[in-house]
């Protein structure tokens, strides 16, 4: 059994070798898909920008994630990271302030919207809340919420806000041109995606957690 979500970088990696050589080997400069019946990321340069070093002070380590993010961001690139969880999601987002105001798109099961969690003020149940706080978030919009793990005061402070949450029966139940109905112009956007953000409907007796 792996130890947890901090293997996920390095899985990543490893299991992009499979696939890195092909966009090189055939000539055309990306990848195509035999369903789709399209070339995807055609002369585009991908480039594995590496790890944060992590301190054993969280406050240092949250720091670092927001200055590397930021040098990307700055040259205009498109960033794509991974965790860890979901604590690193609020010192990425505020490397964005340049795109204000901005649009969090959350596809989670979870608000991740608590004020505190143990007496802690960064955690992984804690980062949207966070980032609601930066002065150039817009709004967060949530995507496939599920479960009883959000408790009700989350809830209704992030609809105070001015958010919008999405739950997963609703995405089930409707057509995407519905939902991005409701959802409404985003301008700019970052998009985070938790592992257990789903959509499907349970069968009787079948539990989502």
């Amino acid at each position: 059994m792996r130890p947890g979500c901090r293997q996920a970088p390095r899985a990543l990696r490893d299991a992009s070798t499979r696939f890195g050589w092909l966009g090189e080997s055939t000539g055309t400069k990306g990848f195509f898909d035999v369903e789709a019946g399209h070339t995807f990321l055609a002369g585009k340069r991908m480039v594995d920008a590496g790890d944060v070093d992590v301190s054993l002070d969280e406050g240092v380590t949250r720091a670092r994630i927001t200055q590397h993010a930021s040098k990307i961001v700055e040259r205009g690139s498109l960033l794509a990271s991974i965790g860890g969880d979901h604590s690193v999601s609020f010192p990425l987002i505020a490397a964005f302030e340049r795109y204000a105001p901005l649009t969090i798109v959350l596809f989670d099961a979870h608000l991740d919207y608590r004020d505190r969690f143990l007496g802690l003020e960064h955690t992984n149940n804690s980062p949207f809340r966070r980032a609601s706080e930066l002065p150039f978030v817009n709004r967060i919009v949530t995507i496939g919420a599920r479960g009883i793990k959000s408790t009700d005061l989350e809830y209704r402070e992030s609809l105070s806000r001015g958010n919008l949450v999405i739950t997963a029966n609703a995405v089930a139940d409707r057509n995407i041109d519905s939902i991005a109905t409701d959802i409404g112009e985003l301008g700019n956007y970052y998009v985070s995606l938790d592992i257990d953000g789903s959509f499907y409907r349970p069968r009787n007796g079948e539990s989502r957690g």
